[in-house]
Order: C-alpha cells, then structure tokens, then sequence
C-alpha cells in the first residue's frame, strides 16, 4: 500500500509534501497540501506523482536561490521567482510588499551605495556611485519575474536554460537556446502562458514548408520546446505543454527516406571499404574502431583522456545524461590501437590530434566523417 505522501480528509484525498526547514520562509509554510479531487486510493497514488515532481522543481529552485555560487543577478531575479509564488496564492493590489522586498535584497547583495544609485540614478542631477553593469536589469527582470501576471518567453527562456546547464553539455544548451530565440523571433515575447498548440503547430509547419527543414531538423526543434515548456509545467508556469500532440498535425517534414540507404546500418561490406579509406588516417581510424567494439557516441570517445583508460576499460566521466557515466570494457581486438594512441599521444586526451571547436572535440571530426562517407 502505497500510501506516502497522501492524506485523507473525509472522503477525499490530498497529496502533501513537507517543505524542508531552509526554505520555508521562501513558501510563507511548512508544506504542501493539495487536493487530488478523487475518492480513489489507486486513483490519487497515480495523481500525486505530478504534484510531487511540481514540489520539487520548486524547493530544488528555492535552495538554489539560497546557494553561494550564484550570481547576484541571479539570486535578484531568484528572489521574483520566489515572490511570484507567494503572490499567486496571495493576490493583492498592493505592490509595495514586492519592492521592499527587491530593494531589501539589492541592498543584501551589492550594499546600500550601489543600491540607492539604481533606485535613484534615474534623477538629473544625481551623483552617486556608479552602478555595475546589469544590475538595473536584474532589477527590471526580478520585478517581472515577481508579477505572477507576467512571464515573458525572454526571461523564462534565460531562466531554463541556466538551469539545462546544470546537466547538459555546452552543445546541447546552445541549441536549445537557438531554437527557443528562434521560436521567441516568430510568435514574439509574449506571456508564456499565451503559447497554445496551434502556435507551436503554425511555426513549424513554416519551418518545413517555407523554410524546407528536414525531419531531424524539425524533431530537434520539437524536442527543444518541449523540453522547455516541460519545465514552465513542472514550475506552474502554464497549465499544460502547449507542444504536446504537435507531431501528429504538422506537415510530413522533407527529407531522406527511412529507406535511405544513409539511414541504413553499414553491411560487411560498406565497413571494409570505411575501413580501407581511411586506414591512413589514424585519428579517424581509431575513432572508428572504438564506436564499432564500444559503440561509444562520437563526442564521448573524442572527449576520451589517457586517465580514463582503466584496466582495460575506458570511464565516462560525463555525457548528455547522467546515465552517460559508465565503465566500458575495451575490446581485445582494438586494446593494440588504444595502447598505441596512448604512447603518441602529446596531451592528456586519447585522441590528442582533435581540433577543437570552442568546447566540443567532436564537432570537426564529426563532419570529416559524413565528408568521408560521401
């Protein structure tokens, strides 16, 4: 019986959840009670788990704002957010509680000089101290941050992705952060809470009509501003993922067939003529041999270093998910290559002759080989 979490009052059950003691001055209360409007015991153990990913997401945010390791600017528009929960559930016309509470954390965090130059510098003849750069936008940002009716694309789109920087590589973020400016360029910065299905469904049937994006371009997209307004759902933010269903309405986008043979695995004979074409070229032919023996993804094996080569295996340290990290065992046939890429190695990586772009090893390697294949 599965009953953790749940409380019944009457006949009704209500899911609860205990707010940790540091973070209960943020929330106003020392837990969450909620009612699951059913009368069903199975029925509320299945509906609980959306409120309980909810709490959270809320106290994993409210802790953050408590962290050292974040920016003032941050722990400015942090203290909105926070505002803005309390002031959902507390409507009033009366806005003065939100600026005294900003004024009061602009003081905590730069001291009062700074913060009575931001609060004043505005006046003609003020002289004071110069205030540091984007402090006076933080202070815009935690004020709309703070109104519970208003949640710009802009400021919630900066806000996930620091979060999806927490877990994901450079790469990643940086796409998805394309994809949501692209997608803010289109509709607009409006209130997030205004993006409905047809919108999400009008942009990308653009995108592949107008624009001729191909399938795996449009599934990105797709998954990006999914993944985004998932995140606005677990906050509170919207009431749904406006993205949801998307797929099924669109156009088919353009592109390859899954019949393709690009889209089909290499045959015996398409791996000896890889392998044949490339047999002088050392880097690419001991990343081919690793992907074929581990079945590592490319960005994992240029990103190898000489330590995380460990009796006999190699470990990865770090990936797109957490169940990334994991010990791979090396195959006898290649152990040779790799004993040989580890004593001609002139860096700590594996692969040391990679160029690099920004942070990513594989981003080069990556188009020589679709170069190579063609």
């Amino acid at each position: 019986m599965d009953g953790k979490y749940l409380l019944k009052r009457g006949r009704t059950w209500y899911v609860r959840f205990a707010i940790p003691h540091t973070v209960q001055d943020i929330f106003g209360k020392q837990e969450f009670v909620q009612s699951l409007k059913t009368k069903d015991f199975q029925e509320a153990k299945l509906l609980k788990h959306k409120y309980l990913d909810r709490y959270a997401q809320m106290i994993s945010f409210a802790k953050r704002q408590l962290g050292s390791n974040r920016t003032k600017e941050d722990q400015l528009i942090d203290c909105g957010l926070m505002l803005r929960h309390f002031n959902e559930k507390n409507r009033s016309n009366d806005d003065s509680w939100n600026s005294d509470v900003l004024e009061s954390k602009l003081e905590d965090l730069w001291g009062p000089e700074v913060a009575h130059s931001v609060l004043n510098g505005h006046h003609h003849d003020y002289k004071g101290t110069q205030v540091p750069i984007g402090v006076i936008e933080a202070l815009k940002n935690a004020y709309k941050a703070s109104d519970p009716d208003t949640a710009l694309l802009s400021l919630m789109k900066d806000k996930f992705i620091e979060v999806q920087k927490r877990s994901l590589k450079e790469y990643t973020c940086s796409r998805k952060l394309m994809n949501l400016e692209r997608f803010i360029d289109w509709y607009g910065d409006k209130d997030i809470r205004t993006v409905q299905k047809k919108h999400v469904s009008e942009f990308l049937s653009e995108l592949i009509e107008r624009e001729n994006y191909a399938k795996n371009t449009i599934d990105g997209i797709l998954g990006d501003l999914s993944s985004f307004f998932n995140w606005a759902e677990g906050l509170g933010l919207v009431s749904h993922n406006p993205v949801n269903g998307v797929s099924k309405v669109i156009p088919i986008p353009k592109g390859k067939s899954i019949n393709d043979q690009s889209n089909l695995p290499y045959s015996n004979d398409m791996l000896e003529r890889w392998f044949d074409h490339i047999k002088e070229e050392p880097m690419i032919f001991g990343i081919s041999c690793i992907g074929l023996y581990s079945g590592m993804r490319l960005d994992e094996i240029c990103s190898l270093k000489k330590e995380d080569v460990v009796d006999d295996c190699f470990t990865v340290t770090e990936g797109k998910t957490k169940s990334s990290i994991r010990t791979v065992p090396i195959h006898n046939i290649i152990l040779p290559i790799i004993e040989k890429l580890i004593g001609t190695s002139n860096n700590e990586f594996l692969l040391s002759d990679l160029r690099s772009h920004g942070n990513d090893r594989s981003h080069y390697v990556g188009k020589l080989m679709t170069t190579r294949r063609k």
